[in-house]
């Protein structure tokens, strides 16, 4: 029954409510067998492995605990991507960045906002982690180096400013998965041999440092800003990035000395204007032109 001043609305929700048992209506059932349950348990209780999310998707990686630790260590000793030093360098490069930065302020006019966010920076110490990936039955453990507290981390910040306008505007583009399936929803015009591809980049962060450089130059020529930020700062800024990413790895000190940190600001939209201007020249200069040809940071589909 109606209570006095109840609208309709009120009543059937009072009702729904009476005989709706929520211990059921909100119970959670388990997608594990009693057996799969089982070994869950046992693999949580073992020593000698490490359970972790993967860095992609929402997989979980095992691996095996001396493996991991011997796999971290064989990254950071590789010369050719990682130096070992004998002290931190964050000061100095804390320094370094200052010097760089009031020299900038000098030549350009920025607002107060950008002026304290540039100097105002709490060091902390920066610790590399390292994220398993698990494609195709292999499990790769790839460094992710945050940038959190390093001097890197609000120059970083506000040359991302400036380069992620530009992704945006690369004709292979996708924002995300929702516009990639919109924009593969509406293809029209394929041929009945028409082959659908997914290609896949390897490694594309620490891999990618001076033609990065060059291609973030080529897009911010003939682009306006209203920062009054020539392009040859912004650039000089990247440079500094990409040399100055130091952190520490069981209690020792490093410097990443090729790449770009995956952990830093600025490098989804560094990595994709370097992809960017190289598929330009490729597709450019192929002698076969896909009919399609989109792209999600380093994942294509042409």
């Amino acid at each position: 029954k109606f209570s006095t001043g109840e609208t309709v609305t009120l009543y059937l929700y009072r009702v729904f409510c009476h005989d709706i048992n929520y211990s059921n209506l909100f119970t959670l059932t388990d997608n594990l067998t009693a057996t799969e349950r089982e070994a869950s348990k046992q693999l949580k209780t073992r020593n000698d492995i490490m359970i972790k999310p993967a860095a992609k998707g929402s997989g979980t990686v095992v691996m095996g605990k001396q493996w991991y630790s011997d796999e971290r260590m064989r990254q950071v000793s590789d010369i050719k991507f990682y130096k070992k030093l004998h002290n931190d360098l964050i000061n100095q490069i804390q320094q370094r960045f200052n010097v760089y930065v009031q020299y900038v302020l000098t030549s350009i006019t920025l607002t107060k906002n950008y002026n304290v966010f540039l100097y105002n920076l709490k060091l902390n110490l920066v610790v590399s982690i390292f994220s398993p990936n698990f494609i195709k039955l292999v499990t790769l453990v790839r460094p992710k180096v945050p940038s959190n507290g390093h001097p890197t981390e609000h120059i970083s910040e506000f040359v991302d400013l400036f380069l992620k306008p530009l992704v945006t505007k690369l004709l292979s583009h996708s924002k995300d998965t929702t516009e990639f399936l919109t924009k593969l929803r509406n293809l029209l015009n394929l041929l009945g041999n028409t082959l659908l591809v997914t290609l896949d980049l390897s490694s594309l962060y620490t891999n990618n440092a001076n033609d990065g450089i060059n291609a973030s130059r080529f897009f911010l020529h003939g682009t306006r800003n209203n920062r009054n930020i020539h392009k040859e700062t912004v650039c000089d800024l990247i440079h500094m990035i990409l040399t100055m990413n130091n952190f520490t790895f069981n209690g020792k000190q490093f410097l990443q000395m090729h790449g770009t940190a995956m952990g830093t600001k600025m490098a989804p939209s560094f990595a994709n204007s370097f992809l960017g201007h190289f598929e330009s020249n490729a597709l450019l200069n192929s002698p076969y032109k896909p009919h399609t040809w989109w792209r999600y940071i380093l994942m294509t589909f042409p």
